[in-house]
């Protein structure tokens, strides 16, 4: 299993330049066709600016805001169908929690698109940056190489991609942590005075 975990603490400008790399790693034309990226609609527009630059195939799958946007493998069925007469899909894309929407997807959806991913051997990259972000008291965070871990084989010998970043949602704690500290350092320096 090819697995990539990706921690971060970058500017946004940072993590569009990685992004951007990693994604020109499937940029080559097969049987005179581009690579089809896979991307969630609505989406964080770095998806879709990036594809464009390089030249990879848009492919866009819609979120389904009727069922708290989660993410329906019949969508995804669709999108490639649409596509595949003028792309090779290549990567999966998928955000959770969601930017914008903050849909959190539940174990048994993920389960549901690792096995897409496999039927139709798709690179899978988990944008999970937000995954502190929670504010649903009914939502909890599973991560996708977790759960490909616990399927077993074939899906835990998947090729993954995880990005995760310790500068969303820790800038509360980070706060009230220097906040803490400068507290605990003022008192210190009225004892020693």
């Amino acid at each position: 299993m090819l697995y990539f975990v990706f921690f971060y603490f970058m500017t946004s400008f940072t993590c569009m330049i990685f992004f951007q790399s990693f994604l020109n790693l499937f940029n080559e034309r097969i049987d005179d066709k581009p690579s089809g990226v896979l991307i969630p609609i609505p989406q964080y527009p770095l998806y879709s600016a990036t594809l464009a630059e390089f030249g990879l195939a848009q492919i866009g799958y819609y979120l389904d805001e009727g069922n708290k946007w989660s993410l329906e493998v019949s969508e995804l069925e669709r999108a490639l169908r649409k596509v595949e007469d003028t792309c090779n899909p290549r990567v999966l894309v998928v955000i959770n929690p969601g930017n914008p929407t903050g849909q959190v997807l539940t174990r048994k959806n993920i389960e549901n698109v690792i096995r897409f991913a496999h039927k139709h051997h798709l690179f899978l990259l988990a944008d999970e940056v937000y995954q502190n972000n929670i504010y649903d008291k009914d939502s909890a965070f599973h991560s996708f190489k977790k759960v490909m871990t616990e399927m077993g084989e074939p899906y835990s010998k998947m090729e993954l991609a995880s990005f995760m970043s310790i500068s969303k949602g820790a800038r509360k704690r980070v706060r009230e942590s220097e906040y803490n500290s400068l507290k605990i350092a003022k008192s210190n320096l009225f004892k020693i005075y």
